[in-house]
């Protein structure tokens, strides 16, 4: 169960349920160990790791508390919750129990800054259109490869949209379907003219 992306230092609560084999609500038996693994490694991190049994008193109802304060939990980083070698009705259970991330935003707005940039840099130096929309369409699948959230991909295509949506905006238009646009170059060539008399000069 993935839970989202927090702040370094909040104590995350990461529940779960443990149940007899007749589908009862059962506590745990052995309390085992509460473990967490940082972006898929097989180093365990135990300080800071709590079992919390039976929840509210409530039997069978139970979590896991991982305090990312600790130095093994940076930003950017996935962290893997998981209980080893806990007995439940009779038998001994090692299980997954949750998954998160840790100031995954601050991850997403650097990588939508450099977006920014490189969109602005390859609007003003880039001529030919088709190379623009190949490019801006590689920048885009390179960043949503990386980003794990979904809710983090829609952000990011939503900004990208509106940096484009700002650029688009600059253009104005005569009529219907027609921009006025002010030429600077053709084919990687510089205009000299004085755009009256002698518009162009190219040679």
């Amino acid at each position: 169960m993935y839970l989202g992306t927090y702040k370094k230092g909040t104590v995350v609560f990461c529940p779960f349920t443990t149940f007899s084999t007749a589908g009862s609500s059962i506590t745990i038996a052995t309390n085992g160990t509460p473990k967490a693994y940082i972006n898929g490694g097989t180093t365990e991190v135990t300080s800071g790791v709590t079992l919390v049994e039976d929840h509210d008193g409530i039997t069978g109802r139970h979590g896991i508390t991982v305090d990312t304060s600790g130095g093994s939990f940076t930003a950017g980083s996935d962290v893997d919750v998981a209980l080893d070698n806990a007995v439940i009705d009779g038998t001994s259970v090692s299980t997954w129990i949750a998954k998160f991330s840790i100031e995954r935003d601050s991850i997403v707005e650097d990588k939508l800054d450099t977006v920014a940039g490189n969109i602005t840099t390859i609007l003003s130096n880039t001529v030919d259109i088709e190379t623009k929309v190949d490019v801006l369409d590689g920048l885009i699948d390179t960043i949503l490869a990386n980003t794990v959230d979904i809710e983090a991909k829609i952000d990011i295509l939503d900004s990208v949209a509106n940096i484009i949506r700002g650029k688009t905006d600059q253009l104005t238009f005569t009529e219907t379907g027609v921009a006025d646009v002010n030429l600077q170059m053709i084919r990687n060539i510089p205009l000299t003219g004085n755009g009256s008399t002698d518009p162009f000069d190219v040679a």
